[in-house]
Order: C-alpha cells, then sequence, then structure tokens
C-alpha cells in the first residue's frame, strides 16, 4: 500500500473528511499563486495533492483567430475583495494528478495508464499544428485534446535518470500544455455569412479539460471569458461553453474564482447574462474551504438580488414582470440549489428542503447574526496541536 506524504494541513482536511465532513466545507478557499509545486505520481506511487509552479506566458500562435498572446494579467472585472475572503491563510488544493476535485472523479486519471515525459511532448507538438491550421478537422483536435489531457494529469519521467529532473521538467510541460488548452479554449474559425464558430466543441471540450489543470490558471480563463467569449461580436458562443468554463473556474477552487462567481450573482436583462448567471450559481456548488462569512455573504447577496424577481415572476402580470419571469425561469433552478448548499440545507414547515427564495429570506432574518450556528465553521480535527 502506498502511504501517502502530507502536511499538517492536509492531514487535519483527510481526517475531516473522514468524519464525514461537507461538500462544502468552511476553511479559506485557497489562492493559486500560495500554492508550491509538486510533480505527478509515478506508478505505484502516492499522490502529491498539490498543484505546480507558477505560470509563464508563451508566445502566441497567431494563425487563427484568437490565438494570438494572452490579455494582460492585471486587475480583472469583478475580481475585488469580499467580506472574508481576505487575510486567513490558504489551504492546499489538489494538484493536477488528483483523481477528485469538487466531489467530481477526475475524467483523465488512469494511474494504470502513464504516459512518459517523451510522449506527452509529442502530444503537445500534435495539437500546437492542428490548431494553427485553419482546415483542421475538430474531430482530429478533439482527439488531440484529449490524448494531451490524459498525458498532463498521468505523466511519468521517461526512465531512472529522468527522475533527477522531472520536477523541473514537468513544470515546463504542464505550462506548456495549458497554454494549448488555453488556445483551444479561445480558438474560433466562423463561417462566411453566419453566426456560428465550427471550433465550439473545441472550445467547450478545452474548458472541461482546464478545470484538472493547475490552479494558477484560474485568471487566464476568465480573462479569455471577459475579453474574448463574452464580448464576441460575430458569433454567438453556446451556453454549454458558459457552463463547462464556469465550472472549470469552481473545480480549480481559489479564491478568484469564487469571487468571479459570486460577482454574477446579479439580476440582468443583458444579452447572455442570465445564462452566465445560472452557469455561475451551478458553479458555486463545486467550491469547497469556503468559510461561513463568505457563505453568509453569498447567501445575503442572493436573496437581495432574486427576491423582488421570484415575486415578480409569480405575478407575470406586466411586461417588465414578464421579462423577470424570463430571466427567473432560467437562473431559478441553479439559485434555489445553491440556497440550499449554502444555508446547509434548512427545510420548510412541511419538512420538504426550501425551494423558494422568500422562504431563504425569512430563514435568512432569523440566522442574520455573524455567531449564529448556520456561519460557523466547524473545527478541523488536530487544529492546533
Amino acid at each position: 500500500m502506498a502511504v501517502l506524504s502530507c502536511s499538517p494541513l492536509s492531514l487535519r482536511r483527510v481526517a475531516a473528511l473522514a468524519l464525514g465532513a461537507a461538500v462544502v466545507a468552511f476553511a479559506p478557499v485557497a489562492r493559486a499563486d500560495d500554492m508550491k509545486p509538486t510533480p505527478p505520481p509515478e506508478p505505484g506511487m502516492a499522490e502529491p495533492g498539490m498543484d505546480g509552479p507558477a505560470m509563464g506566458e508563451e508566445p502566441g500562435m497567431g494563425e487563427e483567430p484568437g490565438m494570438g498572446e494572452e490579455p494582460g494579467m492585471g486587475e480583472e472585472p469583478g475580481m475585488g475583495e469580499e467580506p472574508g475572503m481576505a487575510d486567513p491563510a490558504p489551504a492546499p488544493a489538489a494538484g493536477p494528478e488528483a483523481p477528485k476535485r469538487g466531489g467530481l472523479a477526475n475524467p483523465f486519471f488512469d494511474p494504470k495508464a502513464p504516459v512518459t515525459l517523451k510522449d506527452a511532448e509529442l502530444e503537445v507538438g500534435r495539437l500546437k499544428d492542428l490548431l494553427k491550421k485553419s482546415k483542421s478537422d475538430n474531430q482530429d483536435i478533439l482527439a488531440s485534446l484529449e490524448a494531451l489531457a490524459k498525458a498532463y494529469v498521468n505523466l511519468v519521467p521517461n526512465d531512472e535518470a529522468g527522475k533527477a529532473t522531472f520536477e523541473a521538467d514537468s513544470a515546463r510541460f504542464w505550462k506548456l500544455a495549458e497554454n494549448h488548452f488555453l488556445d483551444a479554449f479561445e480558438v474560433k474559425r466562423v463561417t462566411p455569412n453566419t453566426s456560428a464558430n465550427i471550433r465550439d466543441d473545441v472550445n467547450i471540450k478545452a474548458a472541461q479539460i482546464l478545470g484538472w489543470c493547475r490552479p494558477e490558471i484560474t485568471v487566464k480563463i476568465i480573462t479569455i471569458l471577459e475579453t474574448k467569449i463574452f464580448k464576441a461580436k460575430d458569433y454567438d458562443p453556446p451556453t454549454t461553453l458558459y457552463d463547462e468554463a464556469f465550472k472549470a473556474i469552481a473545480l480549480l477552487n481559489t479564491k478568484d474564482g469564487f469571487a468571479y462567481c459570486l460577482d454574477w450573482v446579479k439580476y440582468s436583462t443583458n444579452k447572455g447574462d442570465a445564462e452566465r448567471t445560472k452557469a455561475a450559481f451551478e458553479a458555486l456548488v463545486l467550491f469547497t474551504e469556503v468559510k461561513g462569512t463568505v457563505r453568509h455573504e453569498l447567501v445575503k447577496k442572493t436573496v437581495t438580488s432574486f427576491i423582488g424577481t421570484e415575486s415578480a415572476a409569480e405575478r407575470g402580470r406586466t411586461k417588465e414582470e414578464q421579462t423577470q419571469k424570463v430571466v427567473w425561469d432560467k437562473v431559478k433552478g441553479a439559485v434555489i440549489k445553491a440556497l440550499q448548499v449554502y444555508c446547509k440545507e434548512p427545510k420548510a414547515k412541511d419538512g420538504a428542503l426550501m425551494a423558494k427564495v422568500r422562504d431563504f429570506q425569512d430563514w435568512f432574518r432569523d440566522h442574520d447574526g455573524p455567531r449564529d450556528p448556520a456561519w460557523v465553521d466547524p473545527k478541523i480535527v488536530g487544529e492546533g496541536k
């Protein structure tokens, strides 16, 4: 049996999970830039459970529209600090070799199918060449993305000699692969006289892969969403791309990612905003280690944003109320689910889970105090010892 090598904090987290901790835990959300590098396991070795070193920029690819250099990584839209999200020390996040994140299994993780660094680098070259060519077949690109994702997760040294430099080699490979995944996430080829991007499937597949990369790419995903995908004028991005992109942000589980999703907790009639808000709420339930003070803030903001919308949608008499109903019908399921999770699933008078914003508003009035048990973080076994 492999022996896990864990930090004291990792041991505490494992112990907490063993005692039946909830899916949404209540410790600080980790910052990607605080993570330390750890290479993936060799066959039969324990998973380190930590992500790699900070990323740099790779040269843009140029041949495909939207394939140039990454946008500047300065202050992002909506990336301000939220109450309760600052100061505390970050908890470690799972690295690219992790078999699970957010309670979901990594679809690319297979310890029985290791990929050597040499073969992985060949996969990088294949994907790079395919993305450069505007005439590349989508199925070829999708197959290459799948192969590179498996190489990324199941990477091992070429041989015994390669173990000595594997930490640096794997970090270099991860960085290169991530940049090509990001290129695939934003690549577009719009058919003349249409508003269709024939690379939609490629964008979606890349988003599904990015959720299993290292957490420090979170801000790059957000940048592409804000500067490329959401601002596309020559084609209409599919809503599935929104769903998978926000899901990827949640699986990466960083402070910046959570703050970004929280910024989409709003009522808006702008084109595409309802679909993005729905995707953000669906992603919010996948974040882990969210502090009680932050859960409190999210519930308060959600109730405030949608209590009037729900009431107007139920009336539906005026044109404005009918407009609100259109938005509410799109986001309702995701909003209610998030409220249930972040309030620890309170029950209505009939004993069923609450399913109305107004019920959560009444519940919140009775549990608004910062020391209310609803917002108290459970103690981690062994903490402080």
